[in-house]
């Protein structure tokens, strides 16, 4: 019961690496170009408000810190593309 349970932990903690990794392309793509015109802002707002329900939840019922590692840096991210969708859009404004 105990290697299961490891094993569990382990594959949480793996899946949370990889969705990390699976961030870092469009991280690097953003900060570099700067293009965000391919990411909607509803979108992205809507992203963050789910993850914050999970995150709620998750505390409230397992209280799993790999999970809930992996959905704070799916916040963080998402928070990152909305600063840089209301950056590109004040750019936007200024340049008409």
């Amino acid at each position: 019961l105990l290697y299961i349970l490891l094993m569990i932990k382990n594959i949480a903690l793996l899946a949370t690496l990889l969705g990390i990794i699976r961030y870092l392309p469009q991280y690097q793509k953003i900060q570099n170009d700067g293009n965000v015109s391919s990411h909607s802002k509803s979108y992205i707002i809507l992203g963050i408000v789910t993850g914050i329900l999970w995150g709620i939840y998750n505390r409230l019922t397992t209280r799993d810190n790999i999970a809930f590692f992996s959905i704070v840096v799916g916040i963080v991210f998402q928070l990152y593309i909305l600063l840089k969708i209301i950056d590109y859009e004040r750019q936007k404004l200024k340049n008409v």
